[in-house]
């Protein structure tokens, strides 16, 4: 189930770094004592302050029953909330939500869609992986261009060499030369329109 959160945490972690917050450390001490509503309402809080392990964590109470459904949906709802009024890491969180079954079952039609919206917005990391569901050909038909095109331009946001040298091996190892010469240029036709109506 946390495959795509694990993939996610890595891509953060050698991107941007680990975001840490008071509302994180108050919702593990929420968590620890026992007060469910307290630590789901500041794991939100620092899901949508940029500290991803909220969601994490979220998925994991949810996981255990450590909360009522409730709070579980004022939460969902919430990050909705943001991501309808365009907030890119909003649009990202409810598509790894969405992909992964947190907070309710795995939908990959709106994990799909909120991918694309977040990585029409310049989200990164929704780039990374919805080039990801590309290559695996999860929730769309596999296709090694749009793969390696959303996956370059995520990476060209980034200085990760490891993930550089992971994108030329795979998919790039999969296609032809005609076919990678074939998403470069879709890639820049992509950037160019502002990552709008690329696929």
């Amino acid at each position: 189930m946390y495959k795509r959160l694990f993939t996610l945490f890595i891509s953060l972690t050698l991107c941007v770094g680990t975001a840490w917050s008071s509302d994180f450390e108050d919702a593990e001490i929420a968590r620890n004592n026992g007060n469910f509503k307290l630590a789901i309402q500041k794991f939100t809080a620092a899901a949508l302050d940029g500290n991803y392990f909220g969601i994490m964590q979220l998925g994991l109470m949810h996981d255990a029953a450590q909360g009522s459904d409730k709070d579980f949906n004022e939460s969902y709802n919430l990050i909705k909330n943001n991501a309808t009024k365009g907030s890119a890491y909003a649009q990202m969180l409810m598509a790894s939500m969405a992909i992964d079954g947190t907070l309710f079952r795995k939908n990959c039609s709106d994990g799909v869609h909120w991918y694309k919206m977040s990585a029409s917005n310049g989200n990164r990391v929704a780039q990374n992986n919805l080039g990801g569901l590309y290559l695996d050909g999860e929730c769309v038909p596999k296709n090694y261009l749009f793969a390696y095109m959303w996956r370059s331009l995520s990476l060209a946001q980034s200085d990760v060499q490891l993930n550089r040298d992971t994108l030329e091996g795979y998919p790039a190892n999969k296609m032809t030369k005609e076919q990678v010469a074939e998403a470069q240029r879709m890639a820049r036709i992509c950037f160019n329109n502002n990552y709008k109506n690329c696929d």
